[in-house]
């Protein structure tokens, strides 16, 4: 039984439209490229044009691309100067694949800004990888050809996100498995489960659980979707589940547990043979600490310097979240780097962009709620399910990131709340579809507005990068 969020748009792509993405791809291609090379190359003191952690991040990829091994937090060279403590206990799948990408520049004598500029290169061309995924999710879930463009260029060219792939970081692959999984998750409703399926979000999955643990939401998202596919109405009317000990399942409804094991042992399995080896090599070297924080903390209170180890959380300074987010500048910060805020949060943009760009979230957020039918509002289980997700993806990075910053580290940076960009994104461009469609009714004059929108945040982002 074929099961679908919307009437999905299954035809192959003519001429034109692969030119077209081919475009797109270039286009972001040759920013991000451009942004990656023109940063600083190396530390600099103060670090205002450094992105933001970079210099102590990019320690694990000179480390694999020097010694051909992943390093353990225990290593020197690793260790980040002051702190104490190391990213290499965390995740570090995307710098292996950096450091791979070192590998090749080293073949062609690169020197070190080169091997750099060739680790970010790999942020890039995942950047490239996640921009073709979201042109995939747009023609998935928008039927105008120009609200499908505004979606996929709104998201990749969203200042601080086009920023995110353009230096050494985890962000990078978790916003593009994000990508991956909505695609996947999106094509199963429309065609259902097969192995290539499957495979391609475990690839997904396995990307995700192995970059940055803000976007772990979206495992949780692909397993709620995976688990409420496999509700389905019984052609015959009668509940599947109904027999002889009894059911107290709806009637015309019925649950498939025999394809939702076979299809989630597959997945399952697939994600281990992807994860497994990460998590031994924690269990094993940590003492049980799959996720890395306990030794984290640990190395900070053995090797850090006296002001990082006496660190006093809002937290334990007394107060309470709420004087965090509204007493001081704690939104503020998290409101202009969601949208542009550079170099290690210090080279900012025009007052006008970010009222623009809130503006733009803003408006088309109101456009949606106006132009929901509520009275004659009909949704079925898995449009229900679909948005529960999509909503859930929202508020998990939200409240991580704020949780984070009471207990542990104050760091009210955008970056943290990235992963809910794409359905984020979503709502807004929806609401400018709806809306434009509703107040202007002219076809023409929708399609012209909506390109206008589209090159307006084009023009901005490009004048922040190139001014």
């Amino acid at each position: 039984m074929k099961a679908k969020i919307k009437d999905f748009k299954t035809n192959k792509m003519s001429g034109n439209e692969k030119l077209l993405l081919f475009i797109y791809l270039g286009i972001f291609f040759v920013i991000a490229t451009s942004i990656a090379c023109s940063q600083a190359h190396g530390n600099t003191y103060p670090m205002y044009t450094n992105p933001p952690d970079e210099h102590a991040r990019y320690l694990v990829p000179q480390f694999i691309y020097t010694y051909n091994r992943i390093p353990s937090g225990f290593d020197e060279a690793v260790r980040i100067p002051m702190y104490g403590n190391s990213y290499a206990v965390f995740n570090v799948f995307p710098y292996i694949i950096m450091a791979l990408f070192m590998k090749v520049a080293g073949l062609f004598g690169a020197g070190e800004a080169g091997l750099l500029i060739a680790a970010r290169m790999a942020s890039v061309c995942m950047g490239t990888v996640m921009a073709y995924f979201v042109y995939k999710i747009a023609g998935k879930i928008f039927n105008r050809p120009e609200v499908k463009w505004l979606f996929s260029f709104a998201v990749m060219f969203w200042p601080q996100h086009l920023f995110l792939h353009t230096y050494v970081n985890t962000d990078s692959m978790a916003m593009m498995s994000s990508a991956i999984i909505i695609y996947v998750m999106l094509l199963i409703y429309e065609k259902g489960f097969s192995f290539k399926r499957s495979l391609l979000l475990a690839i997904g999955l396995t990307c995700c659980l192995l970059s940055y643990y803000n976007a772990y939401a979206f495992v949780l998202y692909a397993v709620i979707l995976c688990i409420a596919y496999f509700y389905k109405k019984n052609d015959q009317g009668v509940s599947g589940l109904s027999d002889a000990k009894g059911s107290n399942s709806k009637a015309g409804h019925y649950y498939d547990y025999k394809d939702a094991l076979k299809w989630a042992g597959i997945i399952i399995g697939l994600v281990l043979i992807g994860t497994g080896w990460w998590y031994i090599h924690n269990a094993v070297l940590y003492d049980g600490d799959l996720f890395g924080f306990r030794i984290n903390d640990t190395l900070k209170h053995t090797y850090g310097a006296p002001e990082i180890v006496n660190y006093v959380s809002i937290k334990d300074s007394g107060k309470t979240i709420f004087q965090m987010l509204f007493d001081g500048d704690c939104l503020y910060w998290y409101r202009i780097s969601f949208i542009a805020l550079f170099g290690s949060m210090s080279i900012y943009a025009r007052d006008y962009i970010y009222l623009a760009y809130m503006s733009f979230i803003c408006l088309g957020l109101i456009l949606y709620l106006i132009f929901i039918p509520w009275k004659n509002l009909k949704m079925t289980f898995r449009k229900a399910v679909f948005h529960i997700c999509n909503i859930m993806a929202i508020v998990t990075p939200v409240c991580l990131s704020f949780y984070y910053s009471y207990t542990m580290d104050y760091q009210p940076q955008g970056r943290y709340l990235m992963p809910m960009l794409l359905p984020l994104i979503y709502y807004v461009v929806k609401g400018y579809e709806k809306g434009l469609v509703r107040i202007v009714k002219n076809e023409k004059y929708v399609r012209i507005l909506t390109y206008v929108i589209m090159a307006g945040l084009m023009a901005m982002m490009l004048f922040m990068v190139y001014h």
